[in-house]
């Protein structure tokens, strides 16, 4: 199965929302390999790589992409190279200061 994601999100892909139906209409498919077309994307937003990201992760669906542009390509590198995790704040280094 092959879908154009400018035809169901839209040209911007802005929000998480966007990404989740995306992914909705994938999973009710019953075809277990996804072809994503990414031509005519006027551009992405990093909540939308990202929430792209981790439903392909738990997806089971085999999907891959196709005809994305340099900055699309270089929008899921970014957020891939982001660590994601929280991180504990370090009390020792804060320090508490008096505005008057």
């Amino acid at each position: 199965m092959k879908l154009k994601v400018s035809q169901i999100v839209g040209p911007d892909l802005a929000t998480r929302k966007g990404c989740d139906n995306l992914f909705l209409i994938m999973e009710k498919s019953t075809n277990n390999k996804v072809i994503l077309d990414f031509s005519d994307i006027a551009s992405i937003s990093r909540s939308f790589a990202h929430e792209y990201l981790i439903n392909k992760n738990v997806s089971e669906k085999k999907i891959s992409e196709v005809n994305l542009s340099p900055f699309v390509s270089k929008m899921f590198e970014f957020v891939k190279g982001q660590n994601t995790t929280k991180k504990e704040l370090n009390n020792d280094t804060t320090k508490m200061v008096m505005i008057s």
